[in-house]
């Protein structure tokens, strides 16, 4: 394989894909114009569809039919609402990784606003620097690729790879530059298997370089599963659990005109009265604190998709006797909901 004229990390991200074009899904070329965004101390937080698109957080697409979590369709920019969790995540994200060396674990039940969350902190000021490059891994398990964005000096590339083991060889052992580097790998478990070469891979790869380098998992997981404490100690790891949405955060986040009239379409009812609280009760009994139950599917979306995890469990009786943890072997994660006490401990 030709050499790359320069070595600097991003240009060498370039360089790995297009000299692999036949090895990677797609290889989508530098765009500009990609500066950090400022959010400030806005409640309301503004996702430009540009810096998502194949992110793999929302996927592109003309069908009108098709309505995602807080934005009211594909193709259009995210507004997330800046709830307690939200805050917390950041600080956690900037104390603890950023500042503190930490590998973090995002954790917590399907539907929460984990990763948008992630992606907003990945590409704002405080994380998005000139002097950093910022690489947003996502899992796509049905396909059973990566689907990969990098951020560097306000410019944009976007990769798909499969995870197969020799991709992964190459790919991290190309990533040894010297400069400042945070990766999030969204979608990721530690409970399954073959997610044990990319888990092992990352591991490896900050450790190489733990003042440089930054490491954040991303998981739709009630719990890591037979996660040790000390282990987590020694070896610079902490977790992040991000809770359920509660009805009144609901109420807040549809205060936002814009918001609110995006996901009116998913409110939709048999109720004669046509309130905003009325909508939001009736869906509030399917969708739980699942704010993407609540906010990009229909009621009979809801339904059907509960309905087929329900079907999947062998005995659902463990579920309504509270006798299934979340820890537990084959649970499902979406029929869980997870809120913090005020004691500060979990119920799930």
């Amino acid at each position: 394989m030709p050499l790359c004229h320069s070595w600097h990390p991003y240009n060498l991200i370039i360089h790995i894909c297009y000299n692999l074009k036949g090895a990677f899904n797609n290889f989508i070329p530098p765009a500009s114009n990609f500066p950090a965004i400022d959010y400030g101390n806005d409640e309301y937080i503004t996702i430009p569809w540009a810096y998502i698109k194949n992110s793999g957080l929302r996927h592109e697409s003309k069908d009108i039919k098709i309505h995602d979590c807080l934005d009211g369709g594909t193709n259009q920019d995210i507004i997330l609402y800046r709830r307690i969790a939200v805050q917390e995540q950041f600080k956690f994200l900037n104390d603890r990784v950023i500042f503190n060396e930490m590998v973090g674990w995002i954790i917590g039940p399907p539907g929460t606003g984990k990763s948008m969350a992630s992606f907003a902190f990945a590409v704002g000021t405080k994380c998005y620097q000139s002097s950093m490059l910022v690489t947003w891994m996502h899992c796509n398990k049905a396909f059973g690729v990566l689907e990969m964005v990098h951020f560097k000096n306000g410019s944009k590339t976007c990769t798909y790879m499969p995870y197969a083991a020799n991709n992964l060889d190459f790919w991290f052992d190309k990533l040894d530059g010297n400069e400042k580097h945070i990766m999030f790998v969204d979608g990721i478990t530690d409970t399954d298997t073959k997610f044990e070469s990319l888990l092992s891979h990352c591991r490896h790869w900050v450790i190489r370089d733990r003042q440089k380098r930054r490491l954040v998992f991303v998981a739709s997981m009630a719990s890591r599963y037979k996660h040790k404490f000390y282990e987590d100690v020694e070896n610079g790891i902490e977790t992040y659990h991000v809770f359920s949405w509660t009805f009144d955060e609901y109420k807040s986040a549809i205060k936002n005109t814009t918001l609110w009239n995006n996901v009116l379409q998913n409110l939709n009812s048999n109720l004669d009265k046509t309130t905003a609280n009325d909508l939001l009760v009736s869906k509030y009994f399917f969708a739980g604190g699942s704010c993407r139950y609540m906010f990009m599917y229909f009621h009979q979306q809801v339904l059907d998709d509960l309905h087929s995890a329900i079907s999947d469990v062998s005995d659902v009786s463990t579920y309504l006797n509270n006798y299934s943890r979340e820890t537990s072997k084959g649970v499902i994660n979406r029929l869980y909901s997870c809120y913090k006490l005020y004691d500060g401990s979990r119920s799930t």
